[in-house]
């Protein structure tokens, strides 16, 4: 698969505040206190597993315990860590696509680097500087108020993300990608229910988890609305070029807000998961885990056999 594809699959599998996970090419990447570990099924058929000791960058750093500052912290840390593992994981596909074990070199290094950074700019030309491109020549916003603006926006920003989670969706390498997504989720209900991980266990749990970061995505686009029409108003009433900006001035602005708008995007995905049995709660939770939907498919056995081993050696 390509890694420019798979940096833009990295944010769906944003870290859990206990044992995380995220789903990798033909694996699973867990995450516990004190560990990351993989699991991959190889071609021949095994297991092949990989065990890392990793402390998170909140527990490094107490500032970064604090609320906000800890979502944004966790949300930069899921996208390096989730690229990280998807590119090893994608080197072991290579490895039984041409039957030899292949060897990193510079070109590797600088070519992945470039995927990256084409798949940053890419995202950040489709998921802001084209809504907000769209938005300036609707005729009803050119002299609307920020809210409304950020509002016209943030909508095309939905049904961008939307659209573009439905549509690779149907790509052969995502299809797998979304079952060991399952088997991840599953996998880690079960664990969190204190139950024995087995196959008849970890069938009996759904696919659908509330601290998912398909969830947190959603919840991220909402919050973007909200932040940056106050902030829009806040700067327009000091600066009066900014009453009506072009769009390359309001992007300019708005990048350096996504990590404010990932903290309260983090905290409102740890009060849903903490106040799940509330009904207001569980109904604003309710269009992330229909979601999910889409980015999850039904594991097999083999699928969670991968997602268990794991978790255990996270744990």
């Amino acid at each position: 698969m390509n890694k420019t594809v798979l940096f833009f699959l990295a944010p769906f599998y944003a870290a859990k505040s206990t044992v995380g996970g995220q789903a990798v090419i033909e694996g699973v990447m867990m995450r516990g206190k004190e560990k990351i570990a993989l699991s991959v099924r190889r071609k021949a058929g095994n297991i092949q597993s990989l065990v890392n000791p990793h402390i998170a960058y909140k527990e490094r750093m107490p500032l970064l315990k604090i609320p906000i500052l800890r979502g944004a912290a966790t949300f930069i840390e899921s996208l390096v860590i989730g690229m990280r593992y998807l590119s090893i994981s994608a080197d072991f596909a290579m490895e039984d696509e041409k039957g030899v074990q292949t060897t990193k070199s510079w070109k590797d290094s600088f070519y992945l680097g470039l995927s990256i950074a084409i798949a940053f700019v890419a995202g950040m030309g489709l998921f802001f500087a084209l809504p907000y491109f769209i938005t300036g020549v609707v005729p009803y916003t050119k002299e609307s108020n920020p809210v409304l603006f950020n509002l016209t926006a943030g909508f095309i920003r939905i049904v961008f993300f939307l659209a573009y989670v439905w549509g690779i969706s149907f790509m052969k390498d995502v299809k797998r990608l979304f079952q060991y997504h399952g088997a991840e989720h599953k996998s880690i209900f079960c664990f969190e229910a204190g139950q024995e991980l087995t196959q008849e266990n970890i069938t009996g749990f759904s696919t659908h988890h509330p601290r998912c970061g398909t969830s947190f995505l959603l919840i991220a686009a909402v919050s973007c609305i909200l932040v940056f029409a106050v902030i829009d108003a806040l700067i327009a009433l000091h600066w009066a070029a900014y009453v009506h900006p072009p769009w390359h001035l309001r992007l300019a602005v708005h990048l350096p807000l996504i990590p404010l708008v990932s903290g309260i995007s983090f905290e409102f995905l740890k009060l849903s998961d903490r106040f799940s049995a509330n009904p207001v709660v569980g109904a604003l939770s309710l269009p992330g885990l229909l979601l999910q939907n889409i980015t999850t498919e039904e594991p097999d056995a083999s699928q969670i056999e991968v997602a268990v081993a794991a978790l255990k050696n996270a744990v």
